[in-house]
């Protein structure tokens, strides 16, 4: 085995390492729980053991499959345009930008594909005239469009899932856009199909009425918390919840399901009371379950199979079978039936962060159930009367108890995931949980249900529903732009994370008994210092350089040997998500960064500042430095809020120093005569280290290099290629004054500008140049040290 693992492909490595931990981990907590003689405790950490020690094996079976395909070959790391032919196998889901589908290619221009993985994802843009007037393909149709398909991008930083990778599991090879009319040529049809027909028919009615009638944020409400469609969700609502810890009340969760199975459950009970037979042979409580359990099933093939919708239903089934066979139900059971479940159609679940998210917070909830104190445990003998405050105050223990539980044992995958969690999710989730799930989400079900017979009346009572989570989220927004709001960890290593969890799990059984408690407090005291000085460690004693692959743009954040960060440009982009919002963010955030020291901006084209407004929001920096003469509309805006925030304004008109962390940092703006283009007038950047140097010039082009050439020493090691390699700039002139050993381009991949052009590469190479893309490599990082060493590294995805 070790030896098939160590010759696996890098990109395979980060499912075995984090299949493997969780076998460990869980043989941890089981020793822990076996010193306190838990023999319940240790019945059910055996379960999860088994279950982590099957999923596991499956990793392990599934991950040596590398995508070979005809199809992949073909396309190699181009993009493939063609007249396309294949059967829908799922779809439409609505995107926040369009409409999805899961296609089975069978021919591209009349040429039949023969290969097993043929499968790809389209997408097609809302806006676009053919999307709404044209009748949209369902599960079994085949279609012929015109598109154009590309692979999906290779890892872009280290220990960060690789998207090919990801979808290459769900057996997706590539991904598309239609360019053209969806003409449908034929239907199959099969008992499944019509019933996913029938079903995707009724959601997209729905769909239909709801944005119809209601405005786009009810709808986008409405959607989400009914069928769990997000394509119409406000990105600042779903932002508020997010930051507040409370966003799984926005999806499929759980405990919608639970409200859910409960008004399902009334429903059948109330239909077959009128049939004494059918009582009398199976029992209400047989046919309630199976009632329930297909019902919730049928919903949830409805609405696409979401990964929470789906281990909801699969804890139902297991709790409607074990009360329709009269068996005991245990909360670990079911738990464990919905994980394996799970695992048993799609393996690479284990790998999402939702699925483990989700799995770990309802266990600790089981965990604390089974395990509660004992002044919360109910009296043990059922007939003995209890008082009114102590019954209520049981209640409310119990209930500030599992949110507690699940916010602590959520912690370590939140850190591990995003470097960060939100201080205000316990008590937010004990506040809120019980208002949406028990008020507002059977509102909501309600006028769903409705419109479908009477739409008029049931968009009304969704839109009251809707509106209701609108002004939940309004203040949940006032909370979360608190400073206090997110505490920003940065990611620990996998040993700390483990460490805390297994304290987690120590504290949640202990029963409030002291020598737990102390275990407790003493794993989760070693795995953060562990967790902390493993981030503290990142920046010592060198002069770091993170290229950030932000697309077709530019972000650049410079660390000094001091610790001291510097952020040159927050990348942007005028279509689809922000990057700085998107990617620059939550890197830092994984960084552990709670603010950043310096922000320069080159210029204020909107690749380079377009990102800054989400950066300054989410991590306020302290000093900005600008372009004085050169300010438009866009960088104002980011300068102010800067200011706003407490940040100090350095303008820069012709030449700024200063010492930071350090380093020495000289900002230039270049003032060729006769040139108006804002490119030449972008600001230059040189960062010098003891013997090290790196120079980044921005979007420079060929006057600005000459200008700068005869007025000032240029000589760097390290060089960011200007103007993301275009052919107006690098000229043989000012490469020779600059005369680096290494270089690097920030461009994006596919991007409508050919940068960085062949020529220009061709140049840096004829000088012995060697030249990093974040296109290709993704994460560039360099380190120069005092001496002059320079040592490049970067998340190279070798995945095919």
């Amino acid at each position: 085995m070790w030896a098939a693992l160590w010759s696996a492909p890098p990109a395979e490595h980060l499912s075995i390492w984090m299949a493997l931990p969780a076998g460990i981990g869980m043989l941890t907590a089981l020793g822990a729980c076996y010193l306190y003689r838990s023999a319940l405790l240790r019945r059910c950490l055996a379960v999860v053991l088994g279950v982590c020690l099957g999923g596991l094996v499956l990793v392990i079976h599934t991950g040596w499959r590398v995508d070979t395909s005809e199809l992949t070959r073909q396309m190699g790391e181009s993009r493939l345009r063609g007249v396309m032919r294949g059967t829908v196998t799922s779809g439409p889901q609505l995107h926040e930008r369009g409409w999805i589908w899961d296609v089975n290619l069978h021919a591209i221009d009349g040429e039949v594909i023969d290969s097993e993985e043929k499968r790809v994802r389209l997408f097609v843009e809302r806006d676009r005239h053919f999307a709404s007037s044209h009748a949209r393909p369902l599960p079994g149709d085949v279609i012929r469009v015109f598109a154009r398909l590309e692979r999906y991008p290779r890892a872009r930083f280290p220990e960060r899932p690789s998207p090919r990778h990801a979808m290459s599991r769900r057996h997706l090879v590539a991904r598309g856009t239609i360019h053209d009319r969806i003409e449908v040529l034929e239907t199959q049809y099969g008992p499944v199909l019509t019933l996913r027909r029938a079903l995707t028919h009724l959601r997209l009615d729905y769909e239909r009425a709801v944005t119809t009638h209601l405005s786009s944020d009810r709808a986008g409400i409405a959607l989400a918390m009914t069928d769990g469609s997000r394509g119409w969700l406000d990105s600042d609502v779903w932002r508020a919840f997010q930051k507040t810890g409370t966003a799984h009340l926005l999806a499929i969760s759980g405990l919608h399901m639970g409200v859910l199975a409960s008004i399902v459950w009334w429903l059948v009970g109330s239909m077959v009371g009128g049939w004494p037979r059918l009582l009398r042979r199976w029992g209400r409580q047989r046919v309630c379950s199976l009632g329930v359990i297909g019902v919730l099933g049928l919903y949830v093939i409805a609405i696409g199979a979401p990964t929470s919708a789906v281990r909801a239903w699969g804890m139902v089934t297991a709790a409607g079978l074990a009360w329709a066979l009269l068996r005991p139900l245990s909360g670990f059971h079911a738990l464990a039936g919905a994980v394996l479940g799970m695992m048993g159609g799609t393996p690479h679940v284990v790998e999402t962060f939702g699925f483990q998210l989700s799995v770990t917070a309802t266990f600790a909830i089981l965990c604390f159930l089974d395990r509660r104190p004992p002044g919360l445990a109910p009296p043990e003998d059922p007939t003995r009367e209890e008082s009114w405050s102590r019954r209520w105050g049981r209640h409310a223990g119990t209930a500030i108890g599992a949110s507690l539980s699940a916010t602590l044992a959520t912690w370590p995958i939140l850190i591990a995931w995003l470097g960060a969690w939100p201080l205000h999710a316990w008590w937010l989730n004990l506040v809120v949980s019980p208002l949406v799930s028990t008020l507002v989400f059977p509102v909501l079900c309600a006028g769903a249900f409705m419109t479908a017979c009477i739409p008029s009346i049931g968009c009304y009572v969704l839109a009251g529903g809707a509106e209701t989570m609108l002004q939940i989220g309004g203040i949940l927004e006032i909370i979360a732009d608190r400073p206090e709001a997110i505490v920003r960890t940065g990611t620990w290593p996998t040993g700390a994370v483990f460490t805390v969890m297994a304290g987690i799990v120590t504290w949640i059984a202990s029963q409030l008994r002291p020598r737990p408690l102390v275990t407790g407090s003493v794993l989760v005291l070693v795995g953060t210092a562990i967790g902390t000085m493993a981030v503290e460690r990142t920046h010592e004693g060198a002069l770091r350089l993170d290229a950030i692959p932000v697309g077709q743009g530019d972000a650049t954040l410079v660390t000094t040997p001091e610790g001291e960060t510097i952020l040159v440009d927050g990348g942007g982009s005028r279509l689809g998500r922000d990057p700085g919002e998107a990617i620059v963010v939550p890197y830092l955030t994984r960084l552990g960064l709670g603010h950043v020291d310096w922000i320069v901006a080159t210029h204020a084209d909107v690749d380079h500042v377009g990102g800054l407004p989400a950066v300054v929001d989410a991590i306020p920096p302290r000093h900005v430095v600008y372009d004085r003469t050169k300010a438009r509309q866009g960088e104002d805006t980011w300068v102010a809020q800067a200011l706003s925030k407490g940040a100090e304004a350095h303008p820069v008109s012709r030449r700024w120093t200063s010492t930071i962390g350090g380093a020495e940092v000289e900002v230039l703006r270049p003032r060729p005569e006769g040139v108006t283009s804002d490119n030449d007038g972008s600001l230059v950047v040189r960062l010098t280290y003891g013997e090290s140097s790196i120079l980044l010039p921005g979007d420079v082009e060929r006057d600005a290099e000459q200008w700068l050439v005869d007025r000032k020493s240029l000589r760097a090691d390290v060089l960011k290629v200007p103007h993301h390699g275009s052919k107006t700039s690098s000229t043989s002139r000012f490469l020779e004054a600059v005369d680096p050993a290494v270089a690097f381009v920030s461009a994006g991949r596919f991007n409508a500008f050919g940068h960085p052009h062949r020529s220009v590469i061709r140049r840096y190479h004829t000088r012995g140049i060697r030249v990093f893309q974040t296109a290709r490599h993704g994460l560039v990082r360099v380190r120069a040290t005092r001496e002059g060493d320079v040592t490049v590294r970067t998340r190279r995805a070798e995945e095919p």
